[in-house]
């Protein structure tokens, strides 16, 4: 039998069953061959677009599209007036019964003109983003758990080997209790991820339901859909979000000592028992706040530019290089091409969101899209982009940079435990393991620079606060702690090759801070409360520097 889809609107509603052949996007109906005919005959539907019936919008989405258009009192009319005073969208009836006295109605047609869903999106990504960044952190406080368990265990071997019998009782009772604990902890972190995952599968279902919506929908039903999910599921999303922050784990394992154990060594049972903290009361640093500084180079402002309007999801992900007297921005899923001297702009759509871009030579960008796994080699000329070539590397990498001189790609892996040297076809020549150390901090990385003079890859580790220096043999020789909740963004080399970092610091400070090769705090420059600063670069002489914000803005060193 044939499918309710497949037959003719118009015919059914006159209790006849005809197939139908095409799909009018105006009237969002299936209809048949005749009456197709009779359709272009009718002057007020002659301009009516037909699409082929296997075109036609899916019966659930095409189900949603006449809901949109329905008038929620008198559910057979179709939706024509807004009302200002009420808030109400509504039907001829509707009008004659509720609203005569209103001086805000209008015709749904005369409100379209610039009514899209671009808010909503946004506010989708951001609440996508959102669930990931808590993700993120339910992954820490796991493998903290993991850390946390090492250290107990190690504490308890030294006492092991100055104690017999009494240790004996010790050890089974804290590692009962540690156990139990940790099955607690781990069970809370399973329920927040769990419930965190069911809140981003709703938000990628809705942007699913708004796609359709925009592809299927006349420009009413996206006007409708826009403040049916500005008033209800933007709501619902957020406090649901709220929720989740609230509810996200914050606890912490710590072996507390009760007693000074070596005069004590006859109440040994006792000495240790394991304690449930809050993590956010348990790191103490202020390495941050800095009163003085060491000798630093002085900066000087010479410019700023404007750059086109952005998402503050977008903002999150923001790299630049300096390239001769051109400056290009990766944010989002666009390059900008910024002419420093003529404050000219270029704009060049990207497949993906970028993760990072880095420089290779004077005429080739690095850009990495993370979503799709994908390697550009960005082609550079005069301020315009020449060519592109991709590179689909197997495996999956944190960060991806050119080296200058022998023009090979370095490699961050995100899970396999490498640094990978590649050359201009993809092929990895080199394959370096990353240490312990070196490959449980990697996964936190977001932003990457490569010093060439000492082979050695820096890293911003938002979620830990700190930089970190890794050479190419894998191991750690380089960590700087920037203190709670002060969360770097790009690194770059610049000035006598430290290393400069943009931070969005506590209380809302947003700076820029040079540390040396020890990893020690030169100097914090460029500090503000109403600025926020993501992405840095020099130029190649290393006396200029630009800061990629809200704008893009040009200094230089003395």
């Amino acid at each position: 039998m044939t499918s309710r889809k497949q037959l003719c609107s118009p015919c059914l509603r006159a209790k006849v069953e005809r197939k139908a052949v095409v799909y009018c996007t105006d009237c969002q109906e299936t209809i048949c061959g005749e009456c197709k005919n009779t359709h272009v005959q009718i002057k007020v539907l002659m301009n009516h677009k037909f699409c082929d019936i296997d075109e036609a919008p899916p019966l659930a989405v095409h189900n949603l599209l006449k809901r949109l258009s329905a008038c929620s009192i008198h559910h057979n009319e179709e939706i024509i007036f807004t009302c200002k005073n009420h808030g109400s969208s509504f039907c001829n009836k509707c009008l004659l019964s509720s609203h005569m006295k209103c001086d805000q109605v209008r015709l749904l047609s005369d409100v379209l003109e610039h009514e899209d869903l671009t808010d909503c999106n946004t506010a989708l990504c951001t609440f996508e983003d959102s669930a990931k960044k808590l993700l993120e952190h339910e992954d820490v406080q796991e493998h903290k758990l993991t850390e946390i368990q090492d250290d107990v265990r190690a504490k308890l071997h030294i006492l092991k080997k100055n104690i017999f019998e009494r240790f004996a009782r010790l050890e089974s009772s804290v590692l009962e209790e540690l156990a139990c604990k940790k099955l607690e902890i781990q069970s809370t972190i399973n329920n927040q991820k769990h419930e965190v995952e069911q809140f981003l599968m709703e938000v990628h279902s809705n942007e699913r339901m708004i796609e359709s919506v925009v592809k299927y929908g006349s420009k009413q039903q996206v006007f409708l859909m826009k403040h049916q999910v500005l008033k209800d599921l933007i709501g619902k999303l957020d406090l649901s979000e709220r929720g989740l922050k609230r509810s996200k784990s914050k606890l912490a394992l710590t072996l507390k000592e009760n007693i000074a154990v070596d005069p004590f060594l006859t109440q040994l049972e006792s000495a240790f028992t394991l304690e449930v903290v809050n993590d956010d009361e348990t790191e103490n640093s202020s390495d941050f706040i800095m009163s003085e500084f060491n000798s630093g180079h002085r900066v000087h402002f010479i410019k700023d530019i404007s750059l086109p309007e952005y998402s503050y999801a977008e903002s999150a992900i923001t790299s630049c290089v300096w390239m001769g007297q051109y400056v290009v921005i990766g944010r989002g899923s666009r390059l900008f091409v910024v002419d420093i001297n003529l404050d000219k702009i270029t704009t060049r759509k990207c497949k993906s969101r970028l993760g990072s871009i880095t420089k290779m030579d004077q005429s080739t960008i690095v850009a990495y899209l993370r979503k799709t796994n994908t390697i550009e080699l960005v082609e550079f000329n005069e301020g315009k982009i020449t060519a592109v070539r991709e590179i689909h590397p197997k495996a999956t990498y944190k960060g991806v940079f050119g080296i200058e001189p022998v023009g090979s790609l370095v490699c961050v892996s995100e899970n396999k435990g490498t640094i990978d040297i590649l050359n201009k076809d993809g092929k990895i020549v080199q394959e370096c393991m990353l240490d312990d150390h070196a490959s449980r901090t990697v996964i936190f990385a977001k932003y990457c620079a490569f010093d060439n003079q000492k082979q050695i890859i820096y890293m911003s580790c938002c979620e830990l606060y700190k930089v970190i220096g890794i050479n190419m043999s894998g191991h750690v020789v380089f960590e700087h702690h920037l203190g709670d909740y002060a969360v770097p963004s790009q690194c770059a080399i610049g000035t006598d090759n430290s290393i400069y970092v943009t931070v969005d610091g506590p209380l809302n400070e947003c700076c820029v801070v040079q540390i040396n090769h020890s990893g020690g705090l030169v100097q914090k420059i460029l500090s503000s409360k109403i600025k926020r600063f993501v992405g840095i670069c020099f130029n190649d002489s290393c006396d200029k520097c630009v800061v990629v914000g809200q704008t893009l803005e040009v200094f230089s060193f003395d």
